[in-house]
């Protein structure tokens, strides 16, 4: 039993703590090494407390659902934090819906369905959980998350907590400006009433060309590039152009569906996948002189 795991088990914290857990259990792409410590917060005040006792000094990784990750075959050093079940609450109040940063999108678009909600339609077509959705201003068909966030409360790696405005985030395409070390705890989003035959019919549309368009039943981490901002390209056109389709490293290689989804087709290594990036990469700036930008976040050691 390693030595991290020793030491945090002295804070009694009423949470789950797991040592060397295998992270490829909880990727899309079912890879990566383990966590040394991986840590399931039991509510917001314990996170609080447990970042305010080795926050400053310990390396500390968040982690959501695992569905626009890349994490590296020798693990993650340090602290990887989870939140569970007391993150996965919604609540309606007024024109507002308060969601936990656990809650994943396609259950609150189930819930808002249900709730004669218009304006979430998009997000069920959005793999991951609110938290890191909004960490990286997730969208799909002209949507994105800036449009539904109200307010943001996150908490810092000394456990302080704060509650961001719209306002006081600057969203971009596919990035935020909120410090990659916050904590995004849970979510207060304006919605709009509508009828629920007219949002069924718009989920079920979204639902037929995510499905049309992309591999949605491999072992996939999503998009792996950002569309080039200073090109009327997309990703995938490039990859297109160095013939990526016949493109293999292992067991790594990129979607005949749609060529920026990563696909792990058997048992491919971290590596593999990281090294068809990088060769990817490469190609696509020696051809255009684009060097493409991640979207997927590539974590570990």
């Amino acid at each position: 039993m390693n030595k991290l795991y020793k030491e945090l088990q002295k804070l009694n914290l009423k949470g789950v703590l797991k040592p060397s857990y295998k992270l490829s259990q909880l990727t899309r792409l079912s890879v990566g090494g383990e966590a040394e410590v991986l840590y399931k917060p039991y509510n917001t005040d314990e996170l609080s407390y447990f970042l305010k006792k080795v926050g400053s000094y310990l390396n500390i990784t968040i982690l959501g659902n695992g569905s626009n990750v890349l994490i590296r075959d020798k693990g993650i050093e340090g602290v990887v934090i989870k939140l569970g079940r007391n993150f996965s609450t919604i609540q309606q109040q007024d024109n507002h819906v308060n969601v936990g940063a656990a809650v994943l999108n396609s259950t609150l678009a189930r819930h808002c369905l249900m709730s004669e909600i218009s304006n979430f339609s998009f997000i069920d077509c959005i793999p991951g959980s609110i938290g890191g959705s909004i960490a990286m201003n997730a969208g799909s068909y002209g949507n994105e998350f800036s449009q539904l966030v109200s307010e943001v409360h996150v908490m810092d790696k000394k456990g302080n907590t704060y509650i961001l405005k719209n306002s006081d985030i600057q969203f971009n395409y596919r990035t935020t400006d909120i410090p990659k070390d916050w904590i995004i705890t849970s979510a207060k989003m304006t919605y709009h009433k509508g009828k629920f035959g007219h949002i069924n019919e718009q989920m079920e549309q979204y639902k037929k060309l995510r499905e049309n368009s992309q591999p949605i039943y491999e072992k996939t981490a999503g998009s792996t590039f950002i569309n080039p901002s200073n090109s009327n390209q997309k990703a995938w056109q490039y990859i297109q152009a160095i013939r990526g389709i016949d493109m293999k490293v292992g067991e790594a290689v990129w979607s005949k569906k749609h060529l920026n989804f990563l696909i792990n087709i058997d048992n491919a290594s971290a590596k593999d996948l990281e090294t068809l990036i990088k060769k990817t990469q490469e190609k696509v700036y020696n051809l255009a002189g684009i060097m493409l930008q991640l979207e997927v976040k590539i974590l570990g050691r």
